[in-house]
């Protein structure tokens, strides 16, 4: 990492290797730092190497276990501010509670901000992290905020391994708050047509499809999420566009968190492929699809870059 400036990267647990590959890109050593727990559980930190008047990154997906994720990262910031750090700057691949950005109701909180909160309070003086779930999330800070186009590295991957010079192709959103990210999408890899399958949304993690928005019959289609999750969004549209005549079927999800009976889920459905983002450590055995993992630590590495140049 090119700077005269005293820079240093520590990481989390959530997402060692990630933060290995982005070290070795960078040309740099990780920073020395142990985490772990107490017998109650407690989490614990120790600092072992000086950081005073440096600038100190923290890599940490907010990803399942959530809680202890989010929590390690707090203490991780606490722990370099007290220590003399002149600036800490959050690399958080994915950034957990994202889907809380709002309540439906006036006895629902709202948690996303609550976090942006806390974030800061813990010492932070800035975050970079991957297609957050709804932009105005950016907002919820008073500090910079910088959000990485993960889609970008998807569809260019997808371009040259699937796509090539086809044009049999549709894009899919799974649900209407997905159209903006499938236009998106669709334009990366060439303009191809998209289409919309809404959802029904009867409790927490289970919907229904009511209805599609354009045809699928004989083509090849590839379902645009940002966070597969317990895959019941996903697997409802693989089913609707399945009994519609779709051809073959991919996804791509910049964040696969794999929940509860996801793996399941996904395995029992009829995806040709399926092409992540690294900003979560896969931990699902998929079995019947071709998953693909696709590197995106050198877009972080090239923004650290920037942000201390």
């Amino acid at each position: 990492m090119v700077s005269s400036r005293c820079v240093k990267v520590f990481t989390g647990r959530s997402c060692v290797n990630f933060t290995k590959s982005l070290v070795e890109y960078l040309g740099v050593q990780l920073g020395n730092i142990e985490v772990g727990n107490f017998s109650d559980g407690e989490i614990r930190v120790e600092l072992k190497e000086s950081v005073r008047n440096c600038v100190c990154f923290i890599v940490q997906s907010t990803c399942p276990p959530v809680n202890e994720n989010l929590l390690e990262l707090l203490i991780v910031a606490d722990t370099l501010k007290r220590a003399g750090a002149c600036k800490i700057i959050a690399a958080i691949p994915y950034f957990g509670y994202a889907r809380q950005d709002r309540g439906s109701s006036d006895y629902e909180p709202i948690t996303a901000k609550l976090v942006a909160d806390l974030l800061v309070t813990s010492g932070i003086s800035e975050i970079v992290t991957v297609d957050l779930h709804v932009p105005q999330i950016s907002g919820f800070f008073n500090i910079p905020v910088t959000v990485l186009n993960g889609q970008e590295i998807l569809a260019g991957f997808v371009k040259k391994s699937v796509v090539q010079e086809r044009d049999d192709f549709v894009i899919v959103a799974p649900d209407l708050g997905s159209l903006k990210r499938a236009r998106n999408f669709s334009s990366l890899l060439g303009d191809f047509p998209v289409v919309v399958v809404n959802k029904v949304r009867d409790r927490v993690n289970e919907c229904r499809v009511t209805e599609q928005f354009g045809s699928v019959k004989g083509k090849n289609a590839i379902l645009v999420d940002d966070i597969i999750d317990t895959a019941g969004t996903i697997c409802a549209a693989v089913d609707e566009l399945g009994s519609h005549g779709a051809s073959e079927i991919y996804v791509c999800a910049s964040h696969g968190l794999f929940s509860g009976a996801a793996c399941e889920k996904i395995n029992n459905r009829n995806i040709k492929g399926l092409f992540l983002l690294d900003t979560v450590p896969l931990k699902c055995a998929v079995r019947k699809t071709k998953v693909k993992v696709v590197p995106f630590y050198e877009k972080f590495g090239e923004i650290m870059k920037r942000l201390v140049s």
